[in-house]
């Protein structure tokens, strides 16, 4: 089964409390050999990280909600396994969707020693927004969608778009922003290149001074946009 597929069909019960035992377990035994004739585009790697991360990020919290007290601990565990390789939410996002970057560091520093399985399965080509499409169970999170490689362009944007509207705000001489252009801006290039990016979605920075939102870490689960189309 392309494998895609799979990760979608696993958000898919996940957002259902479905059983995904059958599905974790295709996942955790096919062979690297299989996973890498199957994520042959950096457009299929895309879809496949994000359903798998915010697949497991549902799975992980309904069955045990306390998880996200510690969740430093939550997002380093290596709860996840993909072709025999354990894996936490923090090196599929940092690792693998940002292309070896440090979880710390704003975005401007890399991994310097990089697992085989992370070089082999990584994004090359860093896409700051899957800032907006990842969700780790936060309140603040972006919404979830169930991401295709044949539409992973359009619905990036549209999952971009749609999060700047909800989550910026502007003032006379003021832009508040989600944190993420504070937390990740070397993701965007760096502080200018943060206004550019906005500038690109109908927004007007300069002259204005940029504020981060505070984040809302609150739990908030079954956050879906969107419903799995085959």
């Amino acid at each position: 089964m392309n494998k895609e597929k799979i990760s979608r069909q696993l958000l898919e019960k996940a957002g259902k409390d479905e059983e995904t035992e059958e599905l974790r377990k295709k996942l955790a035994e096919m062979s690297e050999t299989e996973l890498s004739r199957s994520l042959d585009t950096e457009n299929v790697k895309k879809a496949f990280w994000l359903n798998i991360y915010n697949a497991y990020t549902q799975i992980l919290l309904k069955k045990r909600p306390s998880r996200y007290r510690v969740r430093t601990l939550f997002f380093m565990k290596r709860y996840i396994e993909v072709a025999g390789k354990k894996l936490s939410l923090n090196s599929i996002e940092h690792g693998i969707l940002r292309s070896s970057k440090l979880s710390f560091g704003f975005g401007y520093l890399k991994r310097s020693l990089a697992s085989g399985f992370e070089k082999k399965f990584r994004v090359e080509k860093e896409d700051p927004r899957i800032h907006f499409a990842l969700n780790c169970g936060a309140k603040a999170c972006p919404p979830i969608n169930f991401y295709r490689s044949d539409q992973i362009d359009s619905q990036l944007e549209k999952a971009t778009e749609n999060y700047l509207n909800q989550e910026v705000e502007v003032e006379e001489d003021v832009l508040y922003v989600p944190r993420v252009f504070y937390w990740f801006r070397g993701d965007f290039g760096g502080k200018k290149d943060v206004k550019e990016f906005l500038s690109e979605y109908g927004y007007e920075p300069e002259g204005k001074k940029l504020k981060h939102r505070k984040w809302n870490w609150e739990m908030e689960l079954e956050k879906f946009e969107g419903e799995q189309d085959g």
